[in-house]
């Protein structure tokens, strides 16, 4: 019962939040269409609002990308697990990210993590997420990631710090939220469904995914996964 609730909330939320551009995408649409009919036409009106329409585009993309690599997690295929290598799955990650322009800038250190039994694809989306989040919430000129592993007799404990913008201790609770975000679009671009992500995948091991914070300091994520 518990699970339905969830996935009508998430549903709703979801319905929402695709609803929004797409509505902005035909009202500005019905905009280029009434200003081209004209005699006469503002051509950087039109420029701009092709660009709001594209941009649009773009978020809901994004947001259906999130949502499909959500709804796959309750049917992980099983024969996907095997013994794979943190160090060199983090880094596939480091490395797609720091190809885009808006994250070359950022400094990614990745120390020697164990191996684990699971699926590469999903310890992939934590760690693109959580170094995406490292890099795009943070106000430095050189963003620093750093990533570190430690154990115990039963435990395998994966770090991800950050010297981001940090989060503020009221908000902490929720960020592991679908859907929840801290920040406007315009101030932050995402779905709000990134760390949710990380948390479901991190569950499906039997394990936590927990934050350290301070405000203008920058954020630790800790992954805790029993050892198999």
């Amino acid at each position: 019962i518990k699970k339905n609730k969830q996935l009508e909330k998430f549903t709703y939320i979801a319905s929402h939040d695709l609803k929004t551009p797409i509505r902005n995408i035909t009202n500005f649409t019905n905009l280029v269409e009434r200003n081209l009919k004209a005699e006469s036409y503002d051509q950087a009106q039109v420029l701009q609002d092709l660009a709001y329409i594209k941009n649009n585009a773009q978020q809901m993309t994004a947001l259906v990308e999130d949502i499909l690599q959500i709804s796959t997690l309750d049917y992980s295929d099983q024969d996907a697990k095997t013994t794979i290598k943190l160090t060199q799955v983090a880094t596939q990650a480091k490395e797609a990210l720091l190809q885009q322009s808006a994250y070359q800038h950022a400094d990614v250190q990745i120390a020697d993590l164990p191996t684990y039994y699971g699926n590469a694809s999903e310890f992939y989306l934590i760690f693109q997420n959580l170094i995406q989040n490292g890099i795009k919430y943070n106000q430095n000129k050189t963003p620093q990631i750093r990533i570190w592993a430690t154990q115990t007799d039963t435990t395998i404990y994966l770090h991800v710090r950050d010297n981001g913008i940090g989060i503020k201790p009221e908000f902490q609770s929720q960020v592991f939220e679908f859907f929840k975000r801290l920040h406007t679009r315009e101030e932050y671009e995402g779905t709000g469904l990134g760390l949710g992500l990380c948390k479901r995948i991190v569950e499906g091991y039997q394990g936590e995914i927990t934050l350290e914070s301070t405000p203008g300091a920058g954020s630790t994520f800790t992954i805790c996964l029993p050892r198999k």
